[in-house]
């Protein structure tokens, strides 16, 4: 067993909750200055944070508040509100893993293993947002009765007659969607994350990360560098774009 969806509810409050030092790390060259230009600051961080949650999911803040200091486990609301909020957190908040190369991501708060990336794949989640919205429109376009669990779950199912697959009604409604702006919105969000992807990758790879290429003229022509303050030195020989751990050259493992 490793975290608990319980834990990893907590760590994405916790990162949501205070603002972001970020300014402490512009004016540096480096991954940290790349990161920087992804990072998106937490929306409704700082005085009211439990009231704006409240209001945005229909929770009430004291249930927030009770399943951040665990005196009750987050429902099966929280969890949805907390995925739909920050979708890039979604598939980590349910399997405890990452896929960072593909926008899949855990907070700053969370350790991460096996992958060490943290950093968000550029387009991903308007992308993953673009799509919660859609999906949401689709039932509310066919007039789901989403109180009723017998309504709601013959909405999302398709049963298989024969030889194929076959959905209910909202298949019409999907492609009455199609023609919406918003979906062709989505289509163009889903172009430009993949235009993106080749950067995003040579980044995480190690072949195109050019700040190494300055850091490493600087070093060439006699220059020091400012390291930022509080590193761990247990990982300051890697990249804070390396996808997975990498054990130190002479490392003994002590």
């Amino acid at each position: 067993m490793s975290s608990t969806i319980e834990d990893r509810v907590i760590l994405i409050l916790k990162e949501q909750m205070s603002p972001a030092d970020l300014e402490s790390l512009k004016g540096h060259e480096g991954p940290f200055s790349a990161l920087l230009s992804l990072w998106s600051q937490p929306a409704y961080a700082g005085r009211g944070f439990w009231e704006k949650l409240s209001q945005i999911t229909d929770i009430p803040s004291a249930r927030w508040r009770s399943a951040f200091s665990r005196k009750q486990k987050p429902t099966s609301a929280m969890i949805e509100a907390v995925a739909h909020l920050w979708p890039k957190y979604a598939f980590w908040l349910v399997t405890g893993i990452t896929d960072a190369a593909n926008g899949h991501v855990a907070p700053l708060t969370a350790l991460t293993f096996p992958e060490f990336l943290h950093a968000e794949q550029p387009g991903a989640e308007p992308y993953f947002l673009k799509s919660i919205a859609l999906a949401k429109r689709l039932f509310e376009e066919g007039n789901v009765n989403l109180a009723d669990d017998e309504a709601r779950l013959a909405a999302a199912e398709r049963e298989l007659p024969l030889a194929h697959w076959v959905g209910g009604d909202l298949v019409k409604v999907a492609y009455k969607l199609v023609e919406h702006p918003e979906y062709q919105e989505l289509v163009r969000a889903w172009e430009a994350r993949e235009e993106s992807r080749s950067e995003h990758l040579g980044r995480v790879l190690g072949t195109d990360r050019p700040w190494e290429r300055q850091l490493e003229d600087v070093k060439l022509s006699g220059g020091k560098m400012t390291p930022i303050r509080g590193a761990d030195p247990r990982v300051r020989h890697q990249s804070s774009w390396d996808l997975f751990y990498k054990k130190q050259i002479g490392d003994d493992d002590s």
